[in-house]
């Protein structure tokens, strides 16, 4: 399960929390919260309105929230 890999591409937009077990990709937009098991990574496009939980980030885009890395 925890190889499994998600990507939201830019020119996406989404309303509503996020919670996967594997890793992660945004390039669009999301409003609400971003949790995973193992790794978000945010393009240099992507923007994110609010809390992001992961055991491991990579961020290049825009949060407006807090990020939580446990």
């Amino acid at each position: 399960i925890s190889n499994s890999s998600n990507t939201i591409g830019k020119g996406t937009f989404l309303e509503g929390n996020v919670e996967t077990y594997g890793n992660i990709r945004i390039d669009g937009k999301i409003t609400g919260n971003v949790k995973s098991k193992s790794k978000v990574a945010l393009g240099p496009s992507s923007s994110i309105q609010g809390n992001i939980m992961s055991q491991n980030a990579d961020i290049e885009g825009e949060v407006r929230g807090k990020v939580e890395i446990a």
